[in-house]
């Protein structure tokens, strides 16, 4: 979610804007491979690391979240 709609006036009254709702979903397509996240990062549009995370390894089709703000995301999506 690269463009999210605008903060609703009780996600603004709590202090986000737009930006705070962005994330990107990763999957993991293999039937039989796990995929290894340690040295995995972003660093165009969203900063993330995700050597710095808790999920280090995303098992056959595993998914995860990157999120930009979790606060905004939980009170969103």
């Amino acid at each position: 979610m690269y463009r999210p709609a605008a903060a609703s006036t009780s996600e603004a009254a709590a202090g986000y804007v737009e930006g705070d709702f962005e994330y990107v979903e990763l999957t993991n397509i293999s039937a039989a491979l796990t995929l290894d996240l340690t040295n995995v990062r972003f660093t165009k549009g969203v900063d993330f690391d995700l050597a710095k995370g808790t999920i280090r390894n995303l098992p056959p089709g595993g998914r995860v979240l990157v999120v930009k703000n979790a606060g905004a995301f939980n009170m969103r999506y």
